[in-house]
């Protein structure tokens, strides 16, 4: 995915690195960001830990389903990217940007952590370990809080964007939340 990106989109690549550069705009998103990324290392280090000493076990058919959806995550992600430029790491508008409204847009207002979110109840659950799912709930809490904090910003400096929060209802998944 990087490497379609850097020959074809490098501004969103360098978008996309530039956290430590810029960082958050906002008291919220300085606290969930180290907090997100604590608790991906989290998952990563208690799934490690639950294969060393099998705390859990899961069925080789459900890790074929997890893979499945795994792959789905990152397909998602790749068309969040395809359709928006300006998909940045960190929660800016920028010069020249528009809403986006096709695409995954038009299904989900925030259709990238759509993809994080599956991309996180699916790890887990790939590498091995029923265990490291029971980070799953705070990254939705956390994604939850960083899309609405993000959507504040967004009805301000972006123009268009509280009309399109009326035609797109729903923030992560379509007809439920």
């Amino acid at each position: 995915m990087s490497a379609h990106f850097m020959r074809r989109d490098p501004k969103l690549i360098e978008r996309r690195l530039a956290l430590g550069e810029k960082g958050e705009q906002t008291p919220t998103q300085r606290v969930l960001q180290p907090m997100i990324g604590l608790c991906f290392l989290g998952l990563l280090i208690v799934s490690g830990l639950d294969a060393r000493f099998g705390w859990s076990r899961v069925p080789l058919a459900m890790v074929v389903v997890a893979s499945a959806l795994f792959v789905a995550s990152l397909a998602g992600i790749f068309w969040v990217f395809r359709v928006n430029s300006f998909a940045s790491s960190i929660v800016t508008v920028e010069s020249g940007q528009r809403v986006i409204d096709t695409g995954p847009y038009a299904l989900v207002r925030h259709p990238m952590y759509t993809g994080g979110l599956l991309f996180l109840l699916s790890m887990p659950v790939v590498l091995g370990s029923w265990v490291a799912v029971a980070f799953f709930p705070i990254f939705l809490v956390a994604i939850w809080v960083r899309a609405r904090d993000e959507e504040k910003l967004l009805r301000r400096d972006l123009a268009g964007y509280a009309d399109y929060e009326s035609r797109v209802r729903y923030r992560l998944i379509p007809h439920i939340l």
